[in-house]
Parts: C-alpha cells; structure tokens; sequence
C-alpha cells in the first residue's frame, strides 16, 4: 500500500475516534503517529493525548484506553489498514497537559 493511501486511512481514523471518543464523553485532545519508513517495518505507534495527567491516569486504570485502543484497531482494520502493522501497532497514552508543561506544548517534540 502506498504512502499517502496510509496516511489518508490514518487521518480517518484520527477523525473517526475523536468525534466516538466525544460521544463518549471521553476527552481526547490529539491523536499522532509515527509511521514505518521502510517497508519492512510494520510497526506503527498511536499516540493518544488526553487533556490532563489526572485523566490519562483514571483511563488507565478503569478501561477507558483499553476502549479506545479497541476502537482505533478496529477503525484501522474497517479502513484496510494493513493486517501486520496493526498486529503490531504500538499505544501511548499521555496528556496534552505533559506536552505543555515538559516539551514546550509541541507534540512534535514529546513524539521524539
């Protein structure tokens, strides 16, 4: 699959699980990836920001990542993402409050 046709499914499905995460009531803010560049790495990281510590934390503990982590696989999958990076797929969470206080509010630098 080529580059952009990957970076078209992930675009929908950062849309798709930010509008369910908000029918949810669950506060995501960003949704970032970093994607293979070579083709034999499959690997692809999911970087999901809450808004605060407090919540990243509470999520972690009652579920709320598990389902989110969920609903993301399966809109990856739904969007043919390919089988083998999703296998592989690879989740952080962390707020939007860490980027500010930690990597000067730049998602660019905390995702380094």
């Amino acid at each position: 699959m080529d580059k952009s046709k990957i970076f078209q499914i992930l675009e929908s499905v950062k849309e798709e699980t930010l509008t369910w995460a908000a029918a949810q009531g669950i506060v995501l803010v960003h949704i970032d990836y970093v994607v293979p560049f070579v083709k034999e790495d499959d690997v692809l990281g999911i970087w999901i920001f809450y808004k605060t510590h407090e919540s990243a934390s509470t999520y972690q503990k009652n579920g709320v990542s598990d389902k989110v982590k969920a609903f993301v696989i399966e809109a990856l999958l739904a969007h043919g993402y390919p089988r083998a990076g999703v296998d592989q797929s690879n989740f952080v969470f962390d707020s939007e409050e860490n980027v500010k206080k930690n990597f000067e509010g730049s998602y660019f630098y905390r995702l380094r």
